[in-house]
């Protein structure tokens, strides 16, 4: 039976996979937040995972603010938790520098709001290299396919 204190592992799921998930990936999530930060869209985010908006709105994080709200649509069929329990669901994102060619500190913090007004948090840190330049768009694809292809050769 479903439990609404399963939103703190939904939360939990979400900000490991926002932060540790192959970084050395270009399609990594925070890899696009990087790069706005580089183009200077800011550093910090906020993503709405329910509407599957940003804050501020950027080209680069579009794309996150779409694979979170699919993220969260997961977690939660994953463990049979309904939709309706989840008032508000948030990913805030800051990064501590924006200098290109650096390796910043992230920290990344999943906020979802239940029916009952009880708010289940994680917060985890990490890094992220902020680019000196955008990888041209046929490495981008190389990388992609390098890092999340399946082994099949087994």
């Amino acid at each position: 039976m479903a439990r609404r204190r399963e939103l703190s592992d939904v939360a939990d799921g979400i900000s490991g996979h926002f932060v540790f998930d192959s970084p050395a990936n270009p399609d990594w999530p925070l890899a696009h937040v990087a790069q706005a930060v580089r183009a200077g869209a800011g550093t910090a985010y906020s993503f709405d995972m329910i509407a599957g908006t940003a804050k501020p709105a950027s080209g680069h994080v579009r794309s996150v603010s779409e694979m979170l709200q699919r993220d969260l649509a997961r977690h939660l069929g994953v463990r049979h938790l309904p939709r309706e329990w989840v008032r508000e669901a948030s990913l805030t994102v800051d990064i501590e520098a924006s200098t290109p060619g650096t390796v910043a500190p992230v920290r990344c913090q999943v906020r979802i709001l239940d029916d009952r007004g009880i708010a289940h948090t994680t917060t985890r840190r990490g890094r992220t290299t902020i680019p000196a330049r955008v990888a041209p768009a046929r490495l981008r694809r190389w990388f992609h396919r390098l890092f999340s292809a399946r082994d099949d050769r087994r």
